[in-house]
């Protein structure tokens, strides 16, 4: 059986996750792991096939860019954090020493480099016309994460 793990005398589904979708979970997992409920191989085999199934579909979702909850769209925010080098909350760290403002205006300008860039793409989508975006135009432009 594909996807299927005894331990401790239940079968568990258990799957890798594919490299490209790192961002959507939680930093150190690579893994999932889920209880089937059952002793026996015979109802653990369709049961690993049917949470296959919902995570073949769950993945190809998240490759379209459609994201259906509040986690998925907090795991893709944290994900796009880290690829700018930043963690969650560091640009409200507490302090005032002049290593705490420097990693603040650190997390600030790299922050607001990802949004320059977004602008950038808003504007060639706008075949190259000069654009006075406003911040409710371009927040119109942004997806959730």
């Amino acid at each position: 059986m594909r996807h299927v793990l005894l331990k401790a005398g239940v079968y568990f589904y258990q799957r890798r996750i594919p490299r490209d979708l790192f961002s959507f979970y939680p930093a150190k997992q690579r893994l999932i792991r889920r209880s089937l409920h059952t002793g026996n191989p015979r109802e653990a085999g369709p049961r690993a096939v049917a949470e296959a199934m919902k995570d073949d579909a769950n993945w190809n979702r998240l490759r379209r860019g459609e994201l259906s909850t509040a986690q998925e769209t907090t795991n893709a925010a944290e994900g796009l954090l880290r690829h700018l080098g930043l963690t969650p909350g560091e640009a409200n760290t507490v302090g005032t020493s002049i290593g705490d403002e420097e990693r603040r205006a650190a997390a600030f300008e790299a922050f607001d480099d990802h949004l320059k860039g977004v602008l950038e793409d808003y504007r060639q989508g706008r075949e190259q016309q000069p654009v006075q975006a406003s911040w409710d135009q371009l927040k119109s432009e942004l997806d959730p994460v």
